[in-house]
């Protein structure tokens, strides 16, 4: 079977949206050397397909998030399937991913998180946790159970919030 479109198609997702653009374009380079190659040539069904094309994916970093998976059943546009005020009451309930904010002996602050909700959704809780630790001298960030989530969220609430924090830390010393 043919799976040049469908490789194209990833390498070009690929190449566009990971996290990390430069390896990103080098994944893309994997795939396209593979198909070269006929690695999938003799894959005769999707599922097949989807494991080594997923393989080939996590070969450079082995990031086991990065996978293509098969459906039997088409997948509805996200606006279809998306109900963003089901989605706010989750977070609401999930207390927007934050398992605990605390103060520890020796003015140390801990934000325990679970999951990075949307920053649009979850912004106001980060930073209400952030201001509780905001005048500690250390801030520990507890990822080990985070399970992940939404990139924005990683990266702009934790630059502005950590930015703001030295810069409130640095010019009081």
């Amino acid at each position: 079977m043919d799976w040049g479109e469908q490789i194209e198609a990833v390498r070009t997702l690929v190449g566009e949206r990971y996290v990390f653009p430069a390896q990103g374009a080098k994944i893309a380079d994997v795939l396209a050397q593979r198909l070269a190659e006929g690695a999938y040539a003799d894959l005769a069904d999707e599922a097949s397909f989807a494991a080594v094309v997923t393989a080939d994916l996590q070969s450079l970093n082995g990031d086991k998030h990065l996978r293509l998976r098969y459906r039997a059943a088409e997948i509805p546009d996200r606006e279809e399937f998306f109900d963003e005020a089901e989605y706010r009451a989750e977070a609401e309930l999930d207390g927007f991913g934050i398992a605990a904010v605390r103060r520890l002996a020796g003015n140390i602050g801990l934000l325990d998180l679970r999951a990075m909700h949307m920053a649009a959704i979850a912004g106001p809780a980060i930073v209400a946790a952030m201001n509780l630790v905001a005048s500690t001298d250390v801030l520990i960030i507890d990822l080990r159970r985070n399970g992940g989530g939404d990139p924005a969220t990683e990266v702009r609430s934790w630059r502005t919030t950590c930015v703001s924090w030295s810069a409130r830390r640095w010019s009081a010393r």
